[in-house]
Formats: C-alpha cells, structure tokens, sequence
C-alpha cells in the first residue's frame, strides 16, 4: 500500500496544497432531493479520503450485501463506480456497473490489488462523485489486471481494459487514499476548480431569476 502511494506523481503534494485552500461552493438550489436513507458521499476534501482504507475480513463479511448496498448508493448518486470509503465505510472494496436494466454489467471488487497495467495510455476527462462538477484530463493505462476477492469470496486475477479499465483504476485510487486530483499538474487542477467556480456562480444566478418570477 505505502510503495504503491508512493508511486503517485509529485503532484500528489501540489494537489493537497490545492486542496486545502478549497472551500466547496453551497448552491441555493429550491429543489428537494429525493428520499435516500443510505450513507451520504463524502466531499474529497473530507479528511478520511487521504487514508488508505483497511482490508476486510472475506471470511466474516457478508460480501453480497456490501455489493449490494454499494451499487445501491452509486446508483442514486448516478455513478458508474464507487468506493466504499466515499461514503464513510473503512474497507478496501469498490464496485462498479453499467446501469443498464437488461444484463447489466456489476462488479465488486474486495481487497484489490493492481498486478500490471499497460504501456500504452490515453488522456480522458474523469470525474468523481465525491467532487461534483470538477472534469480534469487524466492519463491513465488503457489496460489493467488486478488480484480481488468477488462478491462469492473467490480470490481472482482478470484483466480490464477501455473505459472499464479507467473507471477500475479511478477507483483504485481511493485504495490508496488518493484520487484523482492527484494524476494531474497544479496548474490543470487550478483551471478546474476556476470552471467549477464559474458555473457554480451561473447556477446561482439562474436560481436567483427563477426566484424572482
């Protein structure tokens, strides 16, 4: 867990300088949220998203239902992956899934750990639940294989690759206690945030229209 933090770029520091400056935006928004008794998702700059999380017992847990109750809060909060330290659970396990409602594509991914990933790379832009709003351009692998326990308790080596494999490997990230403020330069992550305070400042004045008819 150490070496593989380690091997972060340097700009894991700029990013938690970045970082610690933010003050997440309130939005005046009228709307009411629908009903979700679930655990709520942390922001990322909650202090508990910089510690890697702890492994969990395969043999005590029931890993069906931490599968379950996972893609249940993904899925209200319109993810297509999320780990479990997101929303304030201390475990080493994500899931992800494709939504769909015919032969969807659902997988939990206990005590993960990356074995390879390929040479070849792509940029695309990523974003996190925890950090509604922030798109930043990420390098990643287009291919990675993985060692993890799955929801039956199988210990299991496979290989991802795509947009399968990104998704993977962003939430990996948070196996570490990173995310992915942290595969980017300062400068990237800086503009970032200035977009997000843009729209955020545009949000605001369209519900002050709308208040106002």
């Amino acid at each position: 867990m150490k070496d593989e933090r380690e091997q972060l770029p340097s700009a894991v520091d700029d990013a938690a300088d970045v970082m610690s400056n933010y003050d997440p935006p309130a939005y005046d928004d009228p709307a009411p949220e629908p009903e979700y008794e679930g655990p709520k998702l942390l922001h990322m700059t909650h202090p508990f998203l910089s510690k890697a999380p702890s492994e969990i017992d395969i043999e005590k847990e029931d890993l069906k239902q931490l599968k379950a109750d996972l893609l249940e809060a993904m899925y209200y909060y319109r993810g297509i992956g999320l780990s479990a330290n997101q929303i304030g659970i201390d475990g080493k396990y994500f899931v992800v899934g494709d939504g769909k409602e015919e032969e969807p594509f659902e997988k939990a991914f206990f005590n993960p750990s990356i074995i390879g990933v390929s040479k070849e790379e792509d940029h695309l832009r990523e974003g996190c639940l925890s950090f509604p709003e922030l798109w930043l351009m990420v390098k990643r692998p287009i291919q990675v294989t993985l060692k993890f326990f799955n929801s039956d308790g199988e210990e299991i080596v496979e290989t991802y690759e795509g947009t399968t494999a990104r998704v993977i490997l962003h939430e990996y990230d948070h196996m570490l206690g990173a995310n992915f403020t942290h595969r980017v330069s300062k400068l990237k992550l800086e503009r970032g945030l200035k977009a997000v305070a843009k729209k955020h400042k545009k949000h605001q004045r369209r519900i002050q229209r709308l208040l106002k008819t």
